[in-house]
């Protein structure tokens, strides 16, 4: 009896659900619309998800405009159309890096509170956030937006940017996953990297501080501080520097 055969990895689900998806961006706008508090619209489209399949824009805009009262509804209708190919990119975003690292949060608090889209946290328990875009004049100045509105994460947090010509699926922007999990394993190795080289700048201070034999000198210490140092590296990063 043959085996069955192996599912693709769950982000090219996603990718081949919506190859065919049609997109529509209304060009209505109302200024309080514009500036409105909207829902939690992660946790509105995350409720609209079956599996790895995406709703559709118009499900998931109608879902939008029912809950928002007190506005018109064309134009709440049209900022929830013009938003959507953002949760399908984060969507995609969160199934490939899901593939690579234990912890992979994506929820209306990271936004609201941090300012970034995606938590991720690997093995090590470094963690890093991720704000994603598309590289547009427009997204970039909302990007600007967003950055006013919260104080400086306490992470890291890995800025990607995704262009036509990077990952195009159908007609939507999404982000290279190679490209994604490299670029978050770099910022999560640099935070590793930025501990260790402020503790070798601080090397006089460490000296003049630390325990040691009577009979130990600078040099002696210098030497054993620089090749902990690069033991951590080794260990820490490992891969990381083998291939640099």
């Amino acid at each position: 009896m043959s085996a069955a055969p192996e599912l693709p990895p769950p982000h090219r689900i996603l990718e081949v659900a919506i190859r065919d998806y049609p997109l529509w961006f209304p060009e209505e706008r109302d200024r309080q619309v514009e500036s409105a508090a909207f829902p939690d619209m992660v946790s509105l489209y995350r409720g609209l998800t079956s599996g790895y399949f995406p709703p559709p824009q118009a499900t998931f805009a109608d879902e939008v405009a029912r809950r928002v009262r007190g506005y018109p509804h064309s134009p709440v209708y049209a900022r929830a159309c013009r938003a959507y190919p953002s949760f399908v990119r984060q969507h995609h975003a969160v199934l490939a890096l899901s593939e690579h690292f234990p912890v992979v949060a994506w929820d209306r608090w990271l936004d609201q509170l941090q300012g970034v889209d995606v938590l991720v946290v690997d093995e090590r328990g470094l963690a890093a956030g991720l704000d994603l875009s598309t590289d547009t004049a427009t997204a970039r100045e909302w990007h600007g937006v967003k950055e006013g509105r919260h104080p400086a994460a306490a992470i890291p947090v890995f800025e990607a940017y995704a262009d036509p010509g990077e990952h195009r699926v159908g007609a939507f922007w999404l982000h290279d996953p190679k490209r994604l999990v490299a670029g978050v394993r770099a910022v999560l190795d640099q935070t590793i990297l930025r501990a260790l080289a402020e503790l070798e700048q601080d090397a006089d201070d460490v000296y003049r501080r630390a325990e040691r034999r009577a009979k130990c000198s600078r040099q002696d210490f210098d030497a054993g501080l620089r090749g902990a140092l690069a033991f951590l590296k080794q260990r820490l990063l490992g891969g990381a520097l083998k291939g640099s």
